[in-house]
């Protein structure tokens, strides 16, 4: 997770206090207090948001989703070496560093 290609500089704690948004114009964020960054798999802060922050039905509906259109956009902006199935799997993964939030019966990337 950590030592596997693609890296890049993680946040590590994305959660509602570290967030900025503004909705004036075009919606902007921007993370706050960077003391646990990392290098890491790209997905990871993303996987680690949706699984802290989204009930098990709201990852079953939304999650896919979600994690597809983080894929597009890094494809979209030039990332090669991102398969989808590698998002995938480091979802998975993430999913499991939070054992109280994967349930087994499932079969979704995020459930």
């Amino acid at each position: 997770m950590y030592r596997q290609s693609p890296r890049t500089l993680i946040h590590h704690d994305v959660q509602g206090d570290n967030l900025l948004v503004a909705g004036d114009g075009e919606p902007s964020l921007v993370l706050v207090d960077w003391q646990p960054t990392a290098a890491a798999r790209p997905v990871l802060d993303l996987a680690d948001f949706i699984v802290a922050h989204l009930d098990i039905s709201e990852r079953r509906r939304h999650g896919d989703r979600l994690l597809g259109i983080y894929h597009s956009v890094l494809i979209e902006r030039g990332v090669a070496d991102y398969p989808w199935s590698c998002a995938g799997m480091t979802t998975r993964w993430c999913c499991c560093y939070r054992p109280a939030a994967w349930p087994p019966q499932s079969a979704s990337i995020l459930a």
